[in-house]
């Protein structure tokens, strides 16, 4: 049977945690007042080691006018909170066989696509070449930026990867918790990482700083 787990993140390397089952159907990594250490191994089952991640991303612009480097940079600023962005999208896939002994986890494929949003100064080919340095110069910042975004989501893809190869567990139902909270507790530790990422680099201005 395949089971399928889809995880959308808008814009760090976790230790493995042991699971606790704190109510039926209820799971956490860290120990819960009754619960109990749920068994959970990797097999080591070669079938596992096909696991494979698949990239898609793609980058797009909008427009921004100006007839200079300063009224398209205004132009820029006025249409939002941020300059450009970056989203990605991540989700899995993987069989399981329920034996009387465990159930196992193998062919497992993580998806993962996204896309950057950078501006684009259409009047940029007119303007002083002074205007047009100002302006390459800043978007090779935002560039940089944005890229450090989408690289969370490639490392996401690779800690994931290692979270869930080859795990095997008693039951199906218990091995699908398990994933699943490998996923969110993986996606609240990136929530973390980009707002620090955020913070120090000013969403870019600093980027130069830190990358």
């Amino acid at each position: 049977m395949k089971w399928t787990a889809a995880l959308l993140i808008i814009l760090a390397n976790t230790a493995h945690a042991g699971i606790f089952q704190c109510s039926p159907g209820v799971f956490t990594d860290k120990p819960c007042e009754g619960g109990k250490a749920v068994a959970v191994m990797q097999t080591g089952n070669p079938a596992a080691a096909g696991a494979k991640i698949n990239y898609d991303f793609r980058q797009t612009t909008y427009p921004v006018h100006g007839g200079d480097y300063r009224s398209a940079f205004n132009a820029m600023k006025a249409m939002g909170k941020f300059n450009a962005w970056a989203k990605w999208n991540a989700s899995y896939t993987y069989n399981r066989s329920q034996t009387d002994k465990a159930c196992t986890m193998a062919d497992l494929v993580i998806n993962v696509s996204g896309e950057i949003q950078m501006p684009e100064w259409v009047e940029k080919g007119r303007a002083p070449r002074q205007d047009q340095s100002w302006w390459n110069e800043g978007q090779r910042q935002l560039q940089i930026h944005e890229d450090g975004h989408i690289q969370h989501g490639k490392d996401f893809a690779i800690l994931l990867r290692e979270q869930l190869l080859g795990l095997s567990s008693p039951d199906c139902k218990i091995l699908d918790q398990i994933a699943s909270a490998a996923l969110y507790r993986l996606e609240a530790n990136l929530r973390k990482l980009d707002e620090d990422y955020d913070r120090l680099t000013m969403h870019g201005p600093r980027q130069f700083n830190h990358d």
